[in-house]
């Protein structure tokens, strides 16, 4: 199974692909979410920083990724929603 989103004048008419997008897109973001708030501390990172700036960094990366997810699958439910082919 193919899942995608698409953009422009050509727009998928599958409500399934637009739905299952959506859904990955959201359990994307919300461990994404998970990991910034409730997660441990983040180990790795640039080796000459503190522990505390390599954690403070992987927690904005993990969110930035984490809302552009939940962008993508707030798109794709719109999709969902707007499309009225029964596929």
């Amino acid at each position: 199974m193919a899942i995608k989103i698409s953009f422009g004048s050509t727009r998928s008419n599958s409500r399934i692909s637009s739905l299952a997008g959506g859904v990955i897109c959201l359990l994307l973001s919300a461990f994404g979410f998970y990991v910034v708030f409730f997660g441990s501390e983040i180990s790795g990172g640039i080796p000459l920083l503190p522990d505390a700036l390599n954690t403070l960094f992987g927690r904005i990366i993990f969110g930035l990724g984490a809302l552009f997810t939940g962008g993508l699958s707030v798109y794709a439910f719109m999709e969902f929603f707007r499309n009225k082919s029964s596929n």
